[in-house]
Protein backbone atom coordinates (compact mmCIF):
# COMPACT_ATOMS: atom_id res chain seq x y z
CA UNK A 1 0.00 0.00 0.00
CA UNK A 2 1.34 3.39 -0.90
CA UNK A 3 1.63 6.29 1.44
CA UNK A 4 -0.80 9.12 0.74
CA UNK A 5 0.78 12.41 -0.35
CA UNK A 6 -2.04 14.94 0.06
CA UNK A 7 -5.28 13.23 1.04
CA UNK A 8 -8.69 14.58 0.11
CA UNK A 9 -11.20 14.07 2.90
CA UNK A 10 -14.96 14.08 2.44
CA UNK A 11 -16.91 16.47 4.69
CA UNK A 12 -18.67 13.60 6.44
CA UNK A 13 -15.29 11.95 7.09
CA UNK A 14 -14.07 15.10 8.81
CA UNK A 15 -17.29 15.30 10.83
CA UNK A 16 -16.79 11.74 12.06
CA UNK A 17 -13.11 12.36 12.85
CA UNK A 18 -14.16 15.41 14.91
CA UNK A 19 -16.67 13.22 16.76
CA UNK A 20 -13.91 10.68 17.48
CA UNK A 21 -11.53 13.39 18.75
CA UNK A 22 -14.18 14.71 21.14
CA UNK A 23 -15.11 11.21 22.25
CA UNK A 24 -18.70 12.02 23.23
CA UNK A 25 -19.74 8.48 22.34
CA UNK A 26 -16.39 6.86 23.23
CA UNK A 27 -13.88 5.44 23.34
CA UNK A 28 -12.01 8.35 25.02
CA UNK A 29 -13.81 11.53 26.11
CA UNK A 30 -11.78 14.76 25.85
CA UNK A 31 -12.68 18.06 27.52
CA UNK A 32 -12.10 21.30 25.61
CA UNK A 33 -8.67 21.94 27.14
CA UNK A 34 -7.70 18.30 26.52
CA UNK A 35 -8.60 18.67 22.84
CA UNK A 36 -6.39 21.78 22.63
CA UNK A 37 -3.51 19.81 24.21
CA UNK A 38 -4.21 16.96 21.79
CA UNK A 39 -3.94 19.40 18.86
CA UNK A 40 -0.59 20.63 20.20
CA UNK A 41 0.72 17.06 20.34
CA UNK A 42 -0.56 16.60 16.77
CA UNK A 43 1.69 19.53 15.76
CA UNK A 44 -1.16 21.82 14.71
CA UNK A 45 0.54 25.19 14.30
CA UNK A 46 -2.28 27.67 14.73
CA UNK A 47 -4.91 26.48 17.18
CA UNK A 48 -7.79 28.95 17.49
CA UNK A 49 -9.17 29.73 20.93
CA UNK A 50 -12.10 27.61 22.00
CA UNK A 51 -14.93 30.01 21.26
CA UNK A 52 -18.20 28.41 22.15
CA UNK A 53 -20.28 25.66 23.61
CA UNK A 54 -19.71 23.09 20.85
CA UNK A 55 -16.44 21.22 21.16
CA UNK A 56 -17.25 19.24 18.03
CA UNK A 57 -17.84 22.35 15.86
CA UNK A 58 -14.60 23.88 17.17
CA UNK A 59 -12.72 20.62 16.52
CA UNK A 60 -14.18 20.44 13.01
CA UNK A 61 -13.00 24.01 12.36
CA UNK A 62 -9.44 23.06 13.37
CA UNK A 63 -9.55 20.03 11.05
CA UNK A 64 -10.23 22.32 8.09
CA UNK A 65 -6.91 24.16 8.55
CA UNK A 66 -3.71 23.33 6.67
CA UNK A 67 -0.09 24.31 6.26
CA UNK A 68 2.45 23.64 3.52
CA UNK A 69 3.36 20.11 4.64
CA UNK A 70 0.17 18.37 5.75
CA UNK A 71 -3.47 19.05 6.34
CA UNK A 72 -4.52 19.46 9.95
CA UNK A 73 -6.87 16.53 9.40
CA UNK A 74 -3.98 14.26 8.45
CA UNK A 75 -2.01 15.32 11.53
CA UNK A 76 -5.04 14.77 13.77
CA UNK A 77 -5.83 11.38 12.21
CA UNK A 78 -2.32 10.04 12.64
CA UNK A 79 -2.19 11.37 16.22
CA UNK A 80 -5.53 9.68 16.99
CA UNK A 81 -3.92 6.39 15.94
CA UNK A 82 -0.72 7.06 17.90
CA UNK A 83 -0.22 4.65 20.79
CA UNK A 84 1.39 7.48 22.81
CA UNK A 85 -2.04 9.09 23.22
CA UNK A 86 -3.25 6.07 25.21
CA UNK A 87 -0.47 5.13 27.65
CA UNK A 88 -2.84 3.40 30.09
CA UNK A 89 -5.78 2.86 27.73
CA UNK A 90 -5.05 -0.10 25.43
CA UNK A 91 -8.75 -0.83 24.86
CA UNK A 92 -9.42 2.81 23.91
CA UNK A 93 -6.46 2.75 21.51
CA UNK A 94 -7.68 -0.41 19.80
CA UNK A 95 -11.27 0.83 19.50
CA UNK A 96 -10.14 4.25 18.22
CA UNK A 97 -8.01 2.67 15.49
CA UNK A 98 -10.84 0.36 14.43
CA UNK A 99 -13.37 3.20 14.28
CA UNK A 100 -10.92 5.47 12.50
CA UNK A 101 -10.23 2.90 9.79
CA UNK A 102 -13.97 2.30 9.27
CA UNK A 103 -14.38 6.06 8.79
CA UNK A 104 -11.40 6.42 6.45
CA UNK A 105 -12.22 3.34 4.37
CA UNK A 106 -14.91 5.25 2.45
CA UNK A 107 -12.25 7.76 1.33
CA UNK A 108 -9.97 4.94 0.18
CA UNK A 109 -7.60 5.40 3.13
CA UNK A 110 -6.57 3.69 6.33
CA UNK A 111 -4.07 4.13 9.12
CA UNK A 112 -1.51 1.40 9.61
CA UNK A 113 1.28 1.07 12.13
CA UNK A 114 4.83 1.23 10.81
CA UNK A 115 7.41 0.42 13.47
CA UNK A 116 5.04 1.62 16.17
CA UNK A 117 4.11 4.88 14.44
CA UNK A 118 0.89 5.50 12.51
CA UNK A 119 0.86 6.47 8.86
CA UNK A 120 -1.95 7.17 6.45
CA UNK A 121 -1.99 4.87 3.42
CA UNK A 122 -4.24 4.21 0.47
CA UNK A 123 -6.75 1.41 0.90
CA UNK A 124 -9.04 -0.13 -1.68
CA UNK A 125 -12.56 0.57 -0.39
CA UNK A 126 -13.82 -2.47 -2.31
CA UNK A 127 -11.77 -4.75 -0.09
CA UNK A 128 -13.26 -5.84 3.18
CA UNK A 129 -11.73 -3.89 6.01
CA UNK A 130 -9.54 -6.01 8.29
CA UNK A 131 -11.59 -5.36 11.44
CA UNK A 132 -14.74 -6.64 9.72
CA UNK A 133 -13.01 -9.63 8.17
CA UNK A 134 -13.26 -12.68 10.34
CA UNK A 135 -10.00 -14.32 11.21
CA UNK A 136 -9.72 -17.89 9.99
CA UNK A 137 -8.04 -20.30 12.35
CA UNK A 138 -7.21 -23.94 11.77
CA UNK A 139 -9.47 -25.71 14.23
CA UNK A 140 -7.96 -29.21 14.02
CA UNK A 141 -4.74 -30.63 15.32
CA UNK A 142 -2.37 -32.18 12.81
CA UNK A 143 -2.79 -35.51 14.62
CA UNK A 144 -6.47 -35.40 13.56
CA UNK A 145 -5.46 -35.05 9.90
CA UNK A 146 -2.38 -37.30 9.75
CA UNK A 147 -2.17 -40.80 11.18
CA UNK A 148 1.64 -40.94 11.50
CA UNK A 149 2.54 -39.09 14.75
CA UNK A 150 6.03 -38.20 13.49
CA UNK A 151 4.69 -36.57 10.29
CA UNK A 152 1.92 -34.86 12.29
CA UNK A 153 4.54 -33.38 14.67
CA UNK A 154 6.57 -32.01 11.74
CA UNK A 155 3.44 -30.54 10.15
CA UNK A 156 2.38 -28.94 13.45
CA UNK A 157 5.82 -27.30 13.86
CA UNK A 158 5.59 -25.90 10.33
CA UNK A 159 2.12 -24.52 11.00
CA UNK A 160 3.33 -22.91 14.23
CA UNK A 161 6.32 -21.38 12.41
CA UNK A 162 4.02 -20.06 9.66
CA UNK A 163 1.88 -18.34 12.32
CA UNK A 164 4.98 -16.78 13.90
CA UNK A 165 6.16 -15.52 10.51
CA UNK A 166 2.74 -14.05 9.76
CA UNK A 167 2.39 -12.31 13.12
CA UNK A 168 5.81 -10.71 12.54
CA UNK A 169 4.77 -9.55 9.06
CA UNK A 170 7.28 -11.86 7.36
CA UNK A 171 4.83 -12.69 4.60
CA UNK A 172 7.22 -14.33 2.17
CA UNK A 173 8.47 -16.61 4.94
CA UNK A 174 4.83 -17.34 5.84
CA UNK A 175 4.11 -18.49 2.29
CA UNK A 176 7.22 -20.69 2.29
CA UNK A 177 6.23 -22.26 5.61
CA UNK A 178 2.67 -22.87 4.42
CA UNK A 179 4.05 -24.55 1.29
CA UNK A 180 6.21 -26.71 3.52
CA UNK A 181 3.17 -27.51 5.67
CA UNK A 182 1.20 -28.54 2.58
CA UNK A 183 4.08 -30.74 1.48
CA UNK A 184 4.12 -32.44 4.91
CA UNK A 185 0.39 -33.08 4.77
CA UNK A 186 0.56 -34.49 1.23
CA UNK A 187 3.49 -36.78 2.15
CA UNK A 188 1.55 -37.95 5.22
CA UNK A 189 -1.56 -38.68 3.18
CA UNK A 190 0.35 -40.51 0.42
CA UNK A 191 2.21 -42.60 3.04
CA UNK A 192 -1.12 -43.76 4.52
Amino acid sequence: MSRVTTPEFDESTLDEVARLVCGDDGPLYRKGWEIRDFFSRAKIKEIPEFDGPSRRAWTRNVLDGADEEKTNAERVITRLADRREYPEEQAAFTETCERLNRILMLDGLKVEQDRGRPRLVEHDPEMTDSSAMSRVELAVAMTDVLSDPAVAAVAQRRLDEARICHSNRAYTATIIMLGSLLESILVGIVAD
